[in-house]
């Protein structure tokens, strides 16, 4: 017989489901517009033929959609020469400048059927949310345009946006349930990352979606299953982490020479890829992201800073300049991959204890993409206002803590310890070197946070980065440590010179050989910045 507890969580997970069933059916039934039907897959009544698989929120829903096909393009199934819906071959032709199918460009790099399913991002705010509705989804198909538009304006290689998802179709839908009234004042956020009052004229629709590329499981997802497995030790293999945070480094550096700050780093942003791309990482989810602005305050691009917690999320991995709502710059993204990575492979995180001792809301202030819980929330304004309360001390006391880790070493070290008895066997006789590793990029991350304490001009940061300049040289140093960990058939560029090849062989000596980099099961990223003038 359950227990009383097994009865409550069944009528819990019960009632979410009825909830998000209701969510979705709202939703869907608004979604009826014409570019929508003929470019995806239909039920025989005429709707969008989709699988659902998101989580309840006010505001997003995800869907795994399929482009419908041209009849014409019956004729190539059997040959494989077609690729998708003709807008979206249009699309794919666009970011691989390969019109020919089979595209040979497209096949050496993204799954087969990378424009044929899709993931559908939609975005759905009642009037009632309107006074800060913010257009998240808006803004960051802007950001992803962005990226995707510069590439093709530097002439770049194809190879150079690996890991960066692609992006096929975004639509506003006109409706009669999901708008912004007329006469309405509404906060938004600027591309800048700036918080702007803009008040409506004529009736705008808040029902809006994306298409963009399928990936594969997000690390968030793989750390979890690590844990329901009860696989020790839990979390991912040094080796793996190791690898995991040098390809997001590219990444990082991939999106800052086009301006593009991604500021919101962590397990939950990071995924993988599918089929031949399962070994690529890729950085996702672009909605707290801005362009950098030539200068500081409320100059660049209007308003004051807004980029904060309500829309990066996560306290746990969020830098302190953006627990500050301070302004953002590169290095941000470096303090959040760091903490990504001892995440990874660490006991837990310095601040996680108070983290795990009550729910955080950054701000105090709800915001409509929280994820809606089952819980009983507080009934009464006091209450309300004990919890906000509660919540601003525990988001000073995470930040504090950060502060702390940052200002002094012992806490580097003392996490250091802890994770030892977390190794495997053959790790623990490498400790020596992970311990150094480790400390050599706590260092490095340190001293990039005192360097750019005080800039401002993060567009000169990254026009210099983007010219191939000294600033290229910051990203090269933190991947170092971490190549360092292995060994190699034919030693990279970037560690081909004598300086780090004595440093990895004194890492070594006296020690049992380190791992081998296996390149048929991971891939290694070549990613350099070539000036204008060197390119073809």
């Amino acid at each position: 017989m359950d227990s009383e507890e097994s009865q409550k969580l069944k009528r819990e997970r019960l009632r979410f489901f009825v909830q998000l069933t209701e969510r979705c059916t709202d939703v869907m039934m608004e979604m009826n517009s014409r570019e929508l039907c003929t470019r995806y897959a239909g039920t025989a009544s005429g709707g969008l033929d989709s699988y659902v698989f998101t989580y309840l929120s006010d505001r997003t829903l995800f869907l795994e959609v399929t482009a419908r096909f041209d009849p014409k393009q019956q004729d190539f199934i059997d040959s494989h020469r077609f690729a998708s819906h003709p807008t979206f071959e249009t699309v794919l032709s666009k970011y691989t400048r390969v019109v020919k199918k089979p595209n040979p460009v497209h096949e050496k790099a993204r799954p087969w059927d990378v424009a044929t399913t899709m993931v559908m991002k939609v975005e759905a705010l009642l009037p009632k949310f309107c006074s800060y509705s913010r257009r998240l989804l808006r803004r960051e198909h802007a950001i992803l345009q962005h990226i995707w538009q510069s590439y093709l304006n530097e002439k770049m290689e194809f190879d150079d946006m690996i890991g960066i998802p692609m992006v096929f179709d975004y639509q506003e839908i006109p409706n009669q349930k999901f708008f912004m009234p007329p006469g309405e004042v509404v906060e938004e956020i600027s591309l800048q990352g700036k918080l702007i009052q803009r008040k409506i004229g004529l009736p705008e629709t808040t029902l809006s979606y994306m298409t963009v590329e399928k990936l594969g499981p997000s690390l968030s997802y793989l750390l979890d299953l690590t844990c329901v497995a009860k696989r020790l030790p839990v979390g991912l293999s040094v080796r793996t982490a190791f690898k995991v945070f040098d390809q997001l480094i590219c990444r990082l550096l991939q999106i800052h020479r086009f301006g593009v700050l991604h500021n919101g780093v962590c397990p939950q942003n990071i995924y993988f890829g599918r089929g031949m791309c399962y070994n690529v990482v890729y950085l996702n989810n672009f909605r707290a992201a801005s362009l950098a602005g030539s200068s500081s305050g409320a100059a660049a691009g209007g308003g004051k800073p807004c980029l904060n917690m309500r829309v990066a999320k996560d306290p746990r991995f969020a830098s302190l300049n953006m627990m500050r709502s301070s302004e953002m710059h590169p290095v941000d993204d470096f303090e959040s991959a760091f903490y990504t990575l001892l995440a990874c492979i660490g006991p837990g995180l310095p601040w996680d204890a108070l983290l795990n001792s009550r729910p955080i809301d950054a701000s105090g202030a709800s915001d409509s993409d929280s994820a809606t819980t089952v819980t009983t929330a507080p009934s009464t304004k006091a209450s309300k206002k004990a919890a906000h309360e509660n919540s601003r001390h525990l988001y000073a006391a995470v930040r504090d803590a950060k502060s702390a880790f940052w200002e002094s070493n012992i806490h580097m070290e003392r996490f250091i310890a802890n994770m030892m008895h977390r190794l495997t066997d053959r790790e623990s006789d490498l400790f020596p070197i992970i311990a150094d590793i480790l400390l050599d990029l706590y260092t490095k991350v340190k001293r990039l946070l005192n360097c750019f304490a005080n800039s401002k001009n993060v567009a000169e940061f990254c026009a210099q980065l983007c010219r191939g300049g000294s600033q290229l040289q910051i990203y090269n140093d933190l991947r170092k440590p971490a190549l360092m960990y292995f060994r190699f058939e034919e030693v990279p560029p970037l560690l081909n010179n004598p300086t780090d090849l004595q440093r990895q062989q004194s890492l070594t000596k006296g020690l049992p050989s380190t791992f081998a980099w296996n390149l048929s099961e991971w891939c290694f990223n070549y990613v350099e910045v070539r000036p204008l003038s060197a390119r073809s």
